[in-house]
């Protein structure tokens, strides 16, 4: 499985590690930021950090400090990694000069001493994760998977407007479902409402978007996804002006019988789809559910097994994908972060 790449700045750890409530009496506030240090702990220690020292730097760090030699060790056995890089390291308040579209930075969690205010616009102009010191007991929802019951018709909900809940700085979506593209109704009543909720304003840098679904339906007609691209493109420029973005819809063989969205940090589940709502009303009684994998605790293991087995899979098809004189499996921009 891949690991969540972290770009720590030797600061933040040397703060976070101090941050550890150490309360004799410890009140509900208290457990709460001590259950939160320790789950974000176990985060580090499975991941793939990369600090803005050198080795001997971080050499003597870790003879004073249990937390640095603990970190070591783990990266020596191949739980985590721990990588340094000095000059290659990308600083936050240099961001734009750092970036240059690297996938592996538009991926990435970053951790700095920077300010609060620097750290929201550089998420708001890059749709990635960077938790600031200053704010760092304010991030317990990386930590915590939410599941959204849908009652059948329209007791519990009426349309899409609980994603609202999932919403969070991203940059690449991919949404499969077999039939989120089986007509124009259900594009409208479904898809676009679902873009709606989870895309941001605008970027620097262009939100990737692809959609799988199948082409063929059984009993009916050989879908037009060219018409469906075009329509579809439009209903994004209309309901986000500003957002420059790549457009892409990949044509599925019934590979998948989930229907997942994920992006560059959360993943959901939708039992009973993405075609979920018709004329106001639910037509299935089902759940939808989503976490960020990279977060999740590890008695989570199922849900994160899915993630990488859906991802793996649709790496493959958007691989394979093709556009040639006699066969063509996708339709507008293939590029997209997610399966590079």
């Amino acid at each position: 499985m891949e690991r969540q790449k972290v770009y720590c700045e030797i600061d933040f750890y040397k703060q976070f590690v101090n941050a550890y409530p150490k309360e004799p009496t410890p009140g509900e506030e208290s457990i709460k930021k001590m259950k939160y240090w320790i789950d974000f702990n176990s985060f580090l220690f499975k991941s793939d950090i990369y600090f803005n020292i050198n080795s001997s730097q971080y050499e003597a760090l870790a003879a004073d400090e249990i937390y640095f030699k603990t970190l070591w060790k783990k990266s020596a056995n191949g739980e985590c990694g721990v990588e340094f890089i000095v000059s290659e390291f990308p600083i936050i308040k240099d961001f734009d000069e750092n970036i240059k579209d690297n996938k592996d930075f538009l991926e990435a969690v970053y951790l700095t001493c920077e300010s609060i205010e620097l750290c929201k616009e550089i998420e708001n102009f890059y749709g990635i994760k960077v938790i600031c010191i200053a704010n760092f007991f304010d991030n317990e929802n990386l930590f915590v998977d939410h599941a959204e019951p849908i009652e059948l018709g329209d007791k519990s909900h009426t349309d899409w407007r609980f994603l609202g809940t999932f919403k969070h700085h991203c940059n690449t979506l991919a949404i499969v479902d077999n039939y989120i593209l089986k007509d124009k109704s259900v594009i409208i009543e479904n898809l676009i409402p679902i873009l709606d909720y989870l895309l941001p304003q605008k970027l620097k840098i262009p939100f990737q978007i692809s959609i799988f679904a199948v082409k063929e339906l059984k009993h009916g007609p050989n879908l037009n996804f060219k018409s469906f691209h075009e329509f579809i493109s439009d209903e994004i420029k209309r309901i986000r002006p500003e957002l420059n973005f790549n457009l892409g819809i990949f044509q599925l063989r019934n590979e998948f019988h989930d229907r997942n969205l994920i992006t560059n940090y959360i993943f959901i589940d939708s039992g009973g789809g993405f075609d979920l709502f018709k004329k106001k009303k639910a037509i299935h009684q089902t759940k939808v559910a989503g976490f960020y994998p990279s977060f999740v605790p590890n008695m989570k293991q199922g849900g994160i097994q899915l993630y990488f087995q859906v991802r793996k899979s649709l790496k493959k098809i958007h691989h394979n994908a093709c556009q040639t004189e006699f066969l063509t499996t996708y339709w507008g921009d293939k590029e997209n972060r997610l399966f590079e």
